[in-house]
């Protein structure tokens, strides 16, 4: 799939740090220096934080973020800092007064779902009781993390060595936690599709066949979408990866078509996806701002 569109076959897989793409539209500017927050603004921070908490719970398919991430919050500074001033250019309505603030608060936007996404990583590395002693871990948290850290290597353009969401079977120590009947099924077919990203995270260059790795990886990833939408975008994301190395502006003349047998199709089909969740099709921002960001990224001169 990848080499059958003539513009991709020399293209090289770009690869971007997660700063780089958070900061895409711009830099945020400086956050006040030993800023205090009243526990009333502390509060309002929360609120808002809370609906961001949601939808990254909903993007990675877990549910640890609603429950757990508030606590987290409080504890970071540097993570309230940001929402407190990102809600006040959001209450003052700063982007129809001053159309220049906006890519700055884009930017300060990714960073605070990023960072916020993040708090499991920071819930795991605290996972010790009073004695230092590791206890064991919620199965929602590994789920985040695991799956953060395939999201992040898949947007950065970097491979795995391993496939932290290998999952056969959805399992749990505690069986309260184990769903059955419908549910279980739903829960495998998530569980194997992000188990088929994963495991296109770990193809290397070097490996025999690896674009055909590749592309079992991706049609096993299709076969678990379940018409869901944060996994679309996942897919979608990977397919533009796969087939134009993050460059799907180098392709001209893309056909508008749905044949899933035309490569050109696909590329066309995963490219306007991801536009349409940018421009508001999104179901919530999370998604939304992850998008436009790609997007700026993909847009660059010397991406297209």
């Amino acid at each position: 799939m990848a080499n059958a569109i003539p513009e991709c076959r020399s293209l090289e897989l770009h690869q971007i740090k997660i700063d780089d793409l958070l900061t895409m539209s711009g830099q945020p500017g400086p956050l006040p220096e030993k800023l205090e927050l009243p526990p009333t603004r502390i509060e309002e921070c929360a609120n808002f934080f809370m609906a961001y908490a949601v939808c990254v719970d909903v993007f990675l398919e877990t549910h640890w973020f609603e429950a757990n991430a508030r606590h987290f919050l409080l504890a970071n500074k540097s993570l309230l800092a940001q929402v407190s001033t990102f809600l006040d250019s959001f209450m003052e309505k700063k982007w129809t007064t001053n159309p220049e603030c906006v890519p700055a608060m884009e930017s300060r936007e990714s960073r605070i779902i990023w960072d916020t996404m993040a708090l499991c990583r920071e819930a795991q590395a605290q996972n010790t009781n009073s004695d230092g002693k590791i206890v064991p871990e919620d199965p929602e948290l590994t789920l985040a993390v695991n799956r953060l850290k395939v999201f992040e290597a898949l947007v950065t353009g970097v491979t795995l060595r391993t496939n932290p969401t290998s999952a056969p079977e959805y399992a749990g120590d505690d069986s309260t936690w184990v769903p059955t009947g419908l549910a279980q099924q739903l829960k495998r077919s998530e569980m194997k599709f992000w188990d088929a990203i994963g495991q296109y995270l770990v193809i290397t260059d070097d490996m025999p066949e690896c674009n055909v790795l590749r592309d079992l990886a991706l049609m096993d990833a299709r076969a678990h979408l379940d018409m869901i939408e944060n996994r679309d975008v996942v897919y979608s994301i990977a397919v533009i990866r796969h087939i134009s190395r993050f460059q799907p502006r180098k392709v001209k003349n893309l056909p508008p078509s749905t044949d899933e047998k035309d490569v050109s199709a696909k590329l066309y089909v995963a490219t306007k996806f991801i536009e349409e969740e940018r421009d508001g099709k999104a179901t919530n921002q999370v998604i939304r701002r992850l998008c436009a960001q790609l997007l700026r990224w993909w847009e660059k001169p010397e991406n297209m």
